[in-house]
């Protein structure tokens, strides 16, 4: 069926109890804008639940799961190359905010932090890949960075210690170069003398002959559980629910259709057209047999 709210929004799709309950697409309009919200999803008791795909009228695209009209577990977040602001976030929901474990890719900066969120923000242990071939971990506060971390340089060194978002190293640290040796102490940098520090260089550690095992930074604080929890906590639901027919569309977001396909479906409900406009289903083995023979088949099958 189809429903036209007052204000705009356009819904096309099943409804139960008159409500709409199954798979359907539902355009919203932005206010003071000649564009339109599109979400095509799963729908439960007059609300968004399950996997769907919203295309929001400012070119972001949301593909991913929600939970009464939130965004809410698995899902990536792409704002394309051609926006003003381009990003991709892959990871996980809560409540319409990016909570727990997810991957922001900044495409304008060329910068990935890959690590935990709270309430929309970086909070919690994470890695930042930089544009520039520097990777370091860091705990980060409401978006901030705190706290010492450890800086992997373009040459293998290693610095643990704290450091600048511009990562240049402040304060107490140890370096560790590439061939064993190590400089310990109190960093500072000064732009007309350049890095300085005051410490201990040991030059005991060197190995010439031996490859320096490479620092991977997150394997503790980022176990596979933890990455993947929210799309595993979909699966576990629908499991637990006893795998109905009605949940098992909603979680494998079988009805979601192509951008292709979308586009007629925005053609639909802009023309507003009846339920009688839509295409009969066809049993297309019923067609296979009532054109056996072997030159209409030969037609019915360029048709």
């Amino acid at each position: 069926g189809t429903l036209t709210w007052p204000d705009g929004r356009n819904y096309v799709g099943d409804f139960k109890e008159g409500l709409e309950h199954g798979f359907g697409i539902c355009l919203v309009p932005r206010v003071s804008e000649d564009r339109y919200d599109c979400y095509k999803c799963h729908w439960q008791e007059g609300k968004m639940s399950g996997y769907g795909i919203c295309e929001y009228g400012d070119e972001r695209v949301y593909k991913g799961y929600f939970k009464d009209n939130m965004r809410h577990g698995f899902s990536i977040l792409e704002n394309p190359s051609c926006a003003e602001h381009p990003f991709k976030y892959t990871g996980h929901w809560e409540n319409d905010k990016r909570n727990g474990y997810g991957i922001w890719d900044d495409t304008e900066r060329a910068e990935r932090y890959i690590g935990m969120w709270h309430e929309d923000q970086r909070h919690g242990p994470g890695i930042v890949v930089t544009q520039s071939g520097g990777c370091y971990q860091r705990m980060f506060h409401t978006d901030k960075m705190v706290g010492s971390g450890t800086l992997l340089l373009e040459d293998d060194s290693v610095y643990e210690g704290n450091f600048t978002p511009d990562l240049t190293f402040v304060g107490k640290g140890k370096l560790t170069f590439p061939n064993g040796f190590t400089l310990e102490g109190t960093f500072s940098n000064k732009s007309s003398q350049g890095l300085q520090t005051q410490g201990i260089l040991d030059t005991s550690g060197e190995r010439p002959d031996e490859p320096m095992t490479k620092l991977q930074l997150g394997q503790k604080e980022f176990p596979v559980e933890v990455r993947w929890e929210g799309l595993f906590s979909q699966f576990l639901e629908f499991i637990h629910s006893g795998c109905p027919a009605d949940l098992e569309e909603a979680f494998m977001g079988f009805h979601v259709q192509t951008s292709k396909e979308l586009r007629k479906s925005q053609e639909y409900l802009f023309c507003q057209r009846e339920n009688e406009d839509f295409p009969a289903k066809v049993d297309v083995l019923g067609e296979l047999i009532v054109h056996q023979e072997q030159g209409t088949l030969q037609g019915y099958l360029e048709q």
